[in-house]
Formats: C-alpha cells, structure tokens, sequence
C-alpha cells in the first residue's frame, strides 16, 4: 500500500508567520476496508535541517506543538499545526532530549541532568535537579489540573525507579511512588511506561511499567497521584498473558481504556487491548495488528492509528487501523532504508495523543527510514462516504 519516493519535505521557515511549504510525502497509503481515507507521511525539515519531535499538547483550547531544531540547537514551539514557530528564549545550545507543554503554556525541559520549568519568554520559574532519567515517551507524563506525574524510564543501574508529582504545574516536586528495578536483589519492574489522567474521572491516574510478564502491571490512584493501588487482571497474574499489561500508549474514552501491546502474544503478533475501569481490571483482547510490537496509537475522527517498531527483520514500519467497529485495519509498510538500523523502537512512543485538523506528529529514528529528521507529519485525508460520515473513536 504504501509507496517511498524521494526525499521530500515539509520545509519550515523561522519567521512567526512564515507558511508550511510541502513537497511529495514521504510515504502515501490508501485505506479502502471500512474506512475510505488516505493516509500521507512527511519528513518535517526546517530551514533544510532536521527537527527533533519533543511533544504536542492538545488541551484546554490548546494546541502547541514542540520541537528542537538541528541546526542551531534551539527549541522552538507552533501554535497552527506548523505552519509558522517561534524560538523558546534561551533555549539554545543544550541538549534537551525530552520536552512537555503543560496546560499554562509553559515548558518542561530535560538535559539529562535536571528539569527546568521555563515561560514563553525563557525565563525559568522552576527547576528539579538530580534527575539523571526521565519519562519514556508521550505517554510517560501527564497532567491534570494544576498536577504534573511523570514516571521514570531506566535501562541501567539505577536499583529503584520513582513516580515524581507536582502540585503547581512543574514548579515543585516530590516523590509520589517507586519501584525496585532488574538492578536491585528482590525486582518488581524494569521500568515505568505510562502514566496518565483519566479526563472522564477527576483525581484518577493511572501508571504502567514492564517488560517481562510478571513486571507488567497496572496501578490506579484516585487522590490525584497521592496514593497508588494496583489493579493488574488477576485473570492472567502468574502467566504469560500477563504481558497484556505492557503498553506504553493509552487511549481514554466514555466507557473503556485502550491500548495496544509493546509486546507479541499468541500467534507471535501484537494485541489490541481494551478494559473497563472495574477495580482491579479485566481486560479484553479486541484484535492482533502485525508482528512487531506498537509503539503508538493516535486517536483520529475514524479510529485508532497504531504504529510499531522495527526489530523483528521485517520490512519496516507497520502502520494499521482500528476502526470504531473493532476491525484492525492494515494500512501499509513505511520501508526500511538500506543502511539503516536493524532494530529501531521508530517513534519511541513520542506523538500526538490525539489528531487535529485530521493531522498528528510523532518523533521518528529518521536513519531507519533514510531521512534527515527526527519528526513526521501524519495527514489524513477522507474520501467518499467513509469521509464524510466521520465514525466517533471506539467505546
């Protein structure tokens, strides 16, 4: 379905009201199964160099997309889908590897060293040092309210990893829940996945960690990140199946929670996950995409977009559809690029949690795929009847 054709881009210029220019997509797919829609993927440039994807915050009448420029090592943020960015003050020159918009407006960066909280005009209102790991992907920090949670990811040494929470929007922290690690005597996780608000229930989160079956586990707090209970299925506890918990995207809706596995169950593919929020959870398989674990899954006006990694040998990057009636869709193959990684986590669950104007962005290892950028344009396009009915997202 989907189809590499030469290097073409999305080119950005600096002014505030400069406009997108687009070439050819990276990749085009056509979706005809339940759904009739097109599916374009561009490699976002600016000024020619490439951009890191750091986060796009879709709340509260907001919607801000951030990213850090290549060229001259500054973060920059866009309040119209790209079309025009401005540079973060004094935001050039560090390494910032991890960034996130809270619902002021303001921005929490990493450096690998500690977090700053800074304004729209740079100046910096808070800071949390001693914070040699960060969250994992989008889905690894959250808010809710005047209330920040994050969740530590660490592949290495350190014997316990925490849950970090703030009452006022970044400006303070303090420990709200930790975990021992592969690193310690007696380990409960390897790490945090996700941690995220429930937007249908005010004070209730919920945090996820993995990677091996038994330290695949879900929590719940509903004293808004104070307090935390486990809630994992009892019903696959002890089994391999347990591994249905390791996820590292979510997707809320009225009646159930969504996700997709970072992790290949029977028949060697990834699942389709949803529950209700009974106490603890019983979780439903809803359907296999693939045979690569997924890393993303965007909510659109006609379904769930997931993505997977790119670590079993196959062709590339798996994109498919889960369409409002439970159907999973395959949409196409983003190819490898000769040369490329032979392993590649592709967005490394960085991404719009939810599309606007028919449109989202994920961070992307662009060497995988031959690009000179870490950041991707999804653009949906209806077409026919499928189009113009729009569905509702399932649930």
């Amino acid at each position: 379905m989907g189809r590499v054709v030469a290097a073409a881009v999305v080119l950005v210029a600096l002014s505030a009201a400069a406009a997108v220019e687009e070439g050819s997509p990276l990749c085009s797919f056509r979706v005809t199964s339940l759904v009739a829609l097109s599916l374009d993927v561009y490699p976002m440039l600016m000024n020619g160099k490439g951009l890191d994807f750091l986060d796009h915050r879709v709340s509260n009448g907001q919607n801000v997309l951030l990213v850090r420029s290549w060229a001259d090592r500054t973060v920059y943020t866009s309040r119209d889908m790209g079309r025009s960015w401005r540079p973060l003050p004094n935001s050039a020159g560090r390494r910032w590897y991890k960034g996130f918009v809270t619902e002021e407006g303001n921005v929490l960066l990493w450096d690998e060293k500690q977090m700053e909280l800074v304004d729209p005009k740079g100046n910096v209102l808070g800071t949390q040092p001693d914070t040699p790991r960060a969250w994992h992907g989008s889905w690894g920090i959250g808010q809710s309210g005047k209330t920040i949670l994050w969740a530590e990811y660490g592949v290495a040494e350190a014997t316990e990893l925490r849950v970090f929470r703030s009452p006022d929007g970044g400006r303070t922290w303090g420990e709200a829940f930790r975990q021992r690690t592969n690193f310690s005597a007696a380990p409960q996780i390897r790490h945090f996945h996700v941690v995220q608000p429930d937007p249908y229930r005010p004070g209730c989160w919920y945090l996820a960690s993995g990677d091996t079956p038994e330290q695949s586990k879900v929590w719940l707090s509903k004293d808004d990140g104070r307090t935390w209970a486990e809630v994992t299925d009892p019903a696959v506890m002890g089994t391999a199946r347990q591994r249905l918990h390791r996820f590292t995207t979510v997707v809320f809706t009225k009646d159930y929670l969504y996700w997709a596995t970072d992790d290949l169950m029977e028949g060697r593919k990834a699942a389709v996950v949803r529950t209700k929020r009974s106490e603890p959870l019983h979780l439903e398989m809803m359907g296999q995409v693939g045979s690569e674990a997924i890393r993303n899954l965007t909510a659109t006006p006609y379904g769930l977009v997931a993505i997977s990694e790119a670590k079993k040998g196959g062709a590339g990057v798996n994109v498919f559809l889960f369409t409002p009636e439970a159907r999973v869709v395959p949409v196409g193959t983003i190819a490898r690029a000769p040369g490329g990684p032979s392993q590649t986590g592709f967005t490394y669950s960085l991404g719009s949690k939810e599309a606007v104007e028919d449109t989202f962005f994920t961070y992307a290892e662009g060497t995988a795929i031959g690009v000179r950028s870490n950041a991707l344009l999804w653009r949906l396009r209806p077409s026919g009847k499928a189009g113009a009915d729009r569905p509702p997202p399932p649930g």
